[in-house]
């Protein structure tokens, strides 16, 4: 081994004179030479970087290489420069140190309109109004500035698109949805309710613009006539079931989704449909067939409240579709739990207690959401919580009149979160649900909110832990959107000090 710096390694490396005999064939295992390969466009773009965003390291390499005693042209034939680059920044270098590498104040005319024409501009945007370049170029006093460069301004701070609209709301909008939630309270056991809406397909296609092919124009084939197709629909506010029926916007097909929902819920003594304040639902004939038909009731919510029905809505008004519903908004206006009488004692586990099988399974579901490890078990036992919560919930939701909505609302929440984990890639399959909860009794029902209070707060837990450390984004969004439903539980069950 001959040229070899051993005070480079630090005393790591010991050489030795190896003398092999004439003839011997050495195999050595170390590759003759090592070449950088990439495709050409990576190459190109690490050339560009170079003479662009990174061009002050490659003045610093530059620097180096003649150190190393490199010449100006050698240097420049690797760098892919002119070797007068070289000579001017290595003597920039040996004038000023590394401060002589930056680059230097550039000669030539100011920014047009000033520095502060840009933050102007955003001060503006910030009104509301219809701003186009014409209007802001007025409101801005006329800059001597070209619209083009108005234009590239603008650019730097906003973007063009279009408002979003939003409903103004209903001045009586709290006292409209406190009286749909004190009529919730007085509904019998196995009453059901609906919330129902409206949209409007359109069979003629929106054309709009888009980039096409110079000399050719596309053709989009149409029905022959504007024709349009409602699509009336109710989405049950537990289970999620959905009725829906295609026609039109009138009064004959709104009695003719009513009759559908009478014939879906047949063992149900009253249905209650939440709707909004189209003139189809207060119509003459509407009004006439609800007379006639004891078990139907409507209830209309606030106005210009789109966001308060979870029912099925027109794609993009921030209204909820079949696949998500959600516990309805108005749980926030539930009355409080109320506590124990003064001068009593409340009634725990310890007193009278709820069932022991219940307690049993909450705390085995407990056991395995704490103990699961990876995602897949902690998937597999929220899959099991939801499902107690759902059995313990319908058990528990006619033993107390002031707890009904509670109880209905919360089995909803949970079968929404089940539904919501049921889709996540690392659900294991062949999940089994959960046997039915056994029959309460009396005063074992506020022990029973609390119990499945307490269990979803564990589970808001685990889930909220596993979408952290999730690796696939079905896995960490469902774990979210469960969560979410997890906590509602709790909001809903919550018992009052």
């Amino acid at each position: 081994m001959r040229g070899v710096d051993i005070s480079l390694a630090g005393g790591w490396i010991e050489v030795a004179c190896i003398v092999h005999p004439p003839g011997e064939v050495v195999i050595s295992m170390r590759p003759v030479s090592v070449f950088a390969k990439g495709p050409a466009g990576e190459i190109e773009k690490l050339e560009a970087g170079l003479h662009g965003r990174w061009r002050q390291a490659t003045r610093a390499v530059m620097v180096l290489l003649s150190l190393h005693g490199l010449a100006p042209s050698q240097i420049a034939e690797l760098l892919d420069c002119h070797p007068a680059t070289v000579r001017r920044w290595i003597g920039r270098f040996n004038d000023e140190g590394m401060a002589g590498l930056a680059d230097r104040a550039r000669c030539g005319r100011p920014r047009l309109g000033g520095r502060r024409l840009a933050g102007r501009i955003a001060a503006l945007l910030r009104r509301p109004g219809p701003w186009t370049l014409p209007r802001i170029r007025q409101y801005l006093g006329w800059p001597q500035v070209s619209p083009r460069t108005l234009y590239r301004r603008v650019r730097l701070v906003a973007i063009w698109r279009r408002p979003k609209l939003a409903a103004r709301g209903d001045p009586d909008h709290d006292h409209v949805v406190a009286g749909i939630v004190a009529r919730l309270i007085e509904l019998p056991r196995r009453a059901v309710v609906l919330a129902e809406d409206e949209t409007h397909l359109n069979l003629l296609p929106h054309v709009r613009a888009s980039w096409t092919l110079r000399g050719a124009r596309p053709q989009v084939l149409t029905p022959g006539k504007n024709r349009k197709v409602t699509v009336l629909g109710a989405i049950e506010m537990t289970t999620g079931t959905w009725v829906y029926r295609l026609g039109r916007r009138c009064a004959a097909d709104f009695i003719a989704l009513l009759q559908m929902l009478a014939e879906a819920f047949p063992q149900a003594p009253v249905i209650v449909v939440i709707c909004d304040n189209d003139s189809i639902h207060h119509a003459r004939k509407v009004t006439a067939y609800l007379r006639q038909q004891p078990r139907l009731e409507l209830l209309y919510g606030a106005r210009y409240s789109p966001h308060d029905n979870p029912g099925p809505g027109r794609a993009g008004s921030g209204r909820s579709t079949p696949s998500s519903a959600t516990a309805h908004p108005m749980r926030c206006w539930l009355p409080p739990r109320p506590g124990p009488a003064p001068g009593c004692r409340r009634v725990t586990s310890r007193t009278s207690g709820m069932p022991l099988r219940s307690m049993k399974e909450i705390e085995l579901v407990e056991q395995r959401l704490l103990g699961a490890c990876d995602v897949a078990d902690v998937l597999a036992a929220s899959w099991e919580a939801f499902e107690l919560v759902v059995a313990l919930a319908s058990a528990s939701e006619d033993q107390a009149a002031d707890m009904y909505p509670a109880f209905m609302f919360a089995r909803g929440s949970a079968v929404n979160g089940r539904n919501a984990i049921a889709f996540a890639p690392s659900m294991p399959a062949g999940r089994a649900a959960m046997p039915e909860s056994p029959a309460l009794h009396g005063g074992d029902v506020y022990e029973v909110a609390d119990a499945i209070a307490a269990l979803a707060s564990v589970l808001s837990g685990r889930l909220r832990e596993v979408a952290g450390n999730a690796t696939d984004d079905g896995d960490r969004i469902a774990c979210e959107n469960a969560a979410r439903d997890a906590d509602r539980i709790g909001e809903l069950l919550t018992g009052s000090t």
